[in-house]
């Protein structure tokens, strides 16, 4: 989700969000809303707002992670004994 200021027409600013919706037909969409939990999608549905999934990978080179960065340490010694080899 991202945060965009508005200025409305008072002079005020007001945080608009970024999410992610869906209509009934399937079809998502995002919306830049203030608060809305639904929108009117391109077929004329109304798109309920849904959680998406994210896509994240935890660094393993800085040792801030220790799973990460003991997978990255087998990789990274399974990698040079190939090389070797």
């Amino acid at each position: 989700m991202y945060c965009f200021p508005t200025k409305i027409p008072s002079g005020e600013y007001w945080m608009r969000k970024l999410f992610d919706f869906k209509c009934p037909d399937g079809h998502i969409t995002e919306e830049l809303v203030e608060l809305e939990a639904t929108v009117r999608c391109d077929c004329g549905l109304d798109a309920q707002r849904i959680l998406s999934p994210i896509r994240c990978q935890l660094e393993g080179h800085s040792g801030d992670f220790p799973g990460a960065a003991m997978k990255w340490i087998r990789e990274h010694e399974r990698g040079a004994k190939v090389s070797s080899e």
